[in-house]
């Protein structure tokens, strides 16, 4: 297991996992006058709950203490970083829970770690100079980078199906990044929505995708997001 780029394996032992294969719906539901039932107002996603049973690893009761109080500054975090384990490719964003009782660990040796984690799993960001492949969420988590090395009169994303256009001449070295969040694209940090041409369903694409437009080659990057 890693936890904000430190590898644990020298202070604890897991032994077992708990994850929820999926984050939990929040489905927020409005009345309304003269109708019977209630209608879906609002559908979003809760966070997502880890826990781990863990040993601390020592030969002696020194050295079991000490393990366990560097375990401790290791897990307080201002915000959720990234954490990693060893059966899954993918990772979460996350922090441990207030209520873990890190305590139990100094005085038993065993005990269990909770994270409070993002709604989604990650993967590893990824480059191409051609067409790209969105696995994961169809949804409006995906955010492309694309750095051109040519010039262009502009450029067009696709699935072969929805596509955005973006009318705006691009030379060298300029960076368009497509936020799919917040519905965003970007040329150089500056917000170029006025000069994009959008399809109803582009910030849902899934699949084979392909970048067009500037000439000679572009390096693309993206990021896996999975619910």
């Amino acid at each position: 297991m890693e936890f904000n780029g430190r590898d644990l394996s020298d202070l604890i032992i897991i032994k077992k996992i708990r994850r929820s294969i999926s984050a939990p719906v929040l489905v927020s539901r409005l009345a309304l006058p003269m109708r019977d039932g209630s209608i879906d107002a609002r559908k979003s996603y809760g966070d997502r709950v880890i826990s781990v049973d863990i040993t601390i690893m020592g030969e002696t009761r020194e050295d079991m203490i000490e393990k366990a109080q560097c375990l401790a500054d290791v897990l307080d975090t201002e915000n959720r970083v990234i954490i990693k384990f060893d059966d899954e490719e993918y990772f979460y964003k996350g922090a441990l829970d207030g209520n873990t009782n890190l305590d139990e660990l100094l005085m038993l040796g065993d005990g269990t770690l909770t994270f409070v984690c993002d709604a989604y799993r990650y993967g590893d960001a990824k480059k191409s100079t051609g067409s790209i492949i969105l696995n994961g969420l169809p949804t409006k988590k995906w955010k492309i980078t694309i750095t051109c090395t040519g010039s262009g009169s502009g450029l067009t994303i696709s699935d072969g199906t929805d596509t955005l256009e973006i009318v705006q001449a691009l030379v060298a070295t300029d960076v368009v990044v497509v936020d799919f969040e917040l519905g965003l694209a970007t040329l150089n940090g500056v917000n170029i929505n006025k000069k994009i041409v959008i399809s109803d369903d582009f910030f849902k694409l899934k699949g084979n995708v392909t970048v067009t437009g500037v000439t000679n080659t572009k390096l693309i990057e993206w990021q896996e997001i999975h619910r």
